[in-house]
């Protein structure tokens, strides 16, 4: 969902430019039905914690106890850190234990394998060139959202403040990415570890940031219909 948001972005940006309303009218659909789907995963998720705790297993998918430590199926060992309070219905856990996820997108999941791909080849071309591609989409992004005008007055209120909440959270999270390219790219450049990991945190923190415009957004357009 969050990558179809940031194609129907582009979309938008190109429709603006050709001053093409269809295309215009067709992105905003697509974001709207993004913004759908990623408010069903929000409320799906918010269901779960409060469902009672079980932790699947990572062999055969079987649903256990949190206080089991051996799968009641296959007897495979389960997550030690299962029974310690972290929210399993968010974080997917590895045979010994330990988190490899918390719901990052496709996208930053395939940054994460360029640069363990990076690191073990010590060739990093194909991460930067990766990179310099997600740079253009921002840079496009960010164009668009330049040229976005403030809320007309004659909205309801209500709905303004949703929209400029929006609009604030929308430039929150541009400005965590353009961090979050930078100490990529800087970390790339040298092969640094710490930098590339503390470059894909960041990310995923803003695509999280995201998720809260979906969220207003979507509010926003509920009001119009």
């Amino acid at each position: 969902a969050i990558d179809i948001q940031m194609h129907a972005i582009e979309d938008m940006d190109v429709a603006l430019e050709r001053h093409d309303h269809v295309a215009l009218e067709e992105a905003l659909d697509h974001l709207a039905e993004a913004a759908e789907v990623l408010v069903e995963i929000y409320n799906a998720l918010q269901r779960a914690d409060l469902e009672p705790r079980k932790i699947s297993c990572i062999r055969c998918g079987a649903d256990n106890s949190i206080d089991a430590r051996l799968c009641g199926s296959c007897g495979a060992v389960l997550p030690q850190s299962a029974g310690m309070g972290a929210p399993v219905s968010t974080v997917a856990l590895e045979e010994d234990g330990s988190a490899i996820d918390s719901g990052e997108s496709e996208e930053v999941a395939r940054l994460r394998g360029l640069v363990e791909s990076a690191q073990l080849s010590n060739d990093p071309g194909d991460l930067l060139q990766a990179l310099s591609d997600y740079r253009a989409r921002w840079e496009r992004n960010q164009r668009q959202f330049d040229r976005l005008e403030s809320p007309p007055t004659e909205l309801p209120a209500e709905q303004a403040q949703l929209l400029g909440h929006a609009r604030e959270t929308f430039a929150e999270a541009m400005a965590i990415l353009q961090e979050a390219l930078q100490l990529l790219e800087d970390g790339a450049t040298v092969l640094d570890l710490n930098l590339m990991e503390a470059g894909l945190n960041r990310m995923h923190e803003g695509e999280l940031v995201f998720r809260e415009f979906a969220k207003d957004f979507e509010q926003a357009q509920n009001m119009t219909e």
